[in-house]
Order: C-alpha cells, then sequence, then structure tokens
C-alpha cells in the first residue's frame, strides 16, 4: 500500500487529532501534578501509583463539583440576600 494517497490522508489525519488529544490532556496533568500532589508518590506498595492517580483524580472531580455548587449557592441566594438588604437601606434612608 505504498503510495496510496488515501491511506497517507488517514494517517495524517489520524496523527493531528491524536497530537491534539494529548494536548489537551497535558494542562491537564501539569495541574495534577502541582496541586493535587501527583508529582511525587507518598505511598508504598505495588498499587501505590494507581491508588496514588485514583486520589488525585478524585480530589480533582471534587474540587470540580464544590466550585459548581457554590456556583448554584451564590446564583439561588444572592438575590435574597440583595432584596433582604436593599429593603433595609430602604428603610433606613427614608426614617432619617
Amino acid at each position: 500500500m505504498l503510495g496510496n494517497r488515501t491511506s497517507l490522508k488517514a494517517d495524517a489525519v489520524l496523527f493531528a487529532t491524536s497530537k491534539i488529544g494529548v494536548m489537551a490532556i497535558e494542562p491537564v496533568i501539569g495541574h495534577l501534578k502541582q496541586y493535587f500532589r501527583m508529582g511525587q508518590n507518598y505511598l508504598s506498595g505495588d498499587n501505590s501509583p494507581k491508588i496514588n492517580a485514583l486520589l488525585a483524580a478524585a480530589a480533582w472531580n471534587f474540587k470540580k463539583l464544590m466550585e459548581e455548587l457554590m456556583l448554584k449557592i451564590k446564583n439561588c441566594l444572592f438575590p435574597i440576600f440583595q432584596q433582604l438588604f436593599f429593603f433595609e437601606f430602604q428603610l433606613i434612608k427614608t426614617s432619617l
């Protein structure tokens, strides 16, 4: 199949898409190493690298979940507090 243009194009597309996938995952691995203690394995045993990676991934997912939860709480409670404080500000302003 040497010289088949369709297979060469398919190989080029496959190579380009695989490079994009690698480029997309490298920042995630960098953040895991820096912020989630995955740069050095502190556990001992045969399964310690697997456990370390699992714990780092769980911490990453938990952080994302907490950020989403905080955003939902903020969007839910902020209008309520804003109305309460605005009403209180109006009472103070009219009494002066």
